[in-house]
């Protein structure tokens, strides 16, 4: 559960930053930044699209970490685990 936590928390904070920008009277997310071209509402989105990327590469990281048993050594508790090269009459 913490994991799925430390991924869902930036995305739902953005989302919902921008839903309630949406739903405030006013157009705020039409708001000029910096005297710019680019508003609020543009550097909102992109914010999000960065969070959701950054988590999405977190959580793909994270998942071959725990997943992929050929990226660890075999640690104390699982030493008498067979090793990948004995697998299947391989030598």
């Amino acid at each position: 559960m913490h994991l799925d936590l430390a991924y869902l928390v930036p995305n739902a904070l953005c989302f919902g930053t921008a839903v309630t920008l949406i739903a405030l009277p006013g157009d705020l997310l039409a708001t000029r930044l910096f005297s710019t071209d680019m508003t609020a509402g543009l550097s909102l989105y992109l914010l999000q699209a960065v969070a959701l990327l950054a988590t999405a590469r977190r959580f793909d990281h994270r998942s071959a970490c725990l997943l992929d048993p050929l990226q660890h050594a075999p640690t104390e508790a699982n030493a008498t685990a067979v090793p990948v090269q004995q697998i299947g009459g391989f030598r």
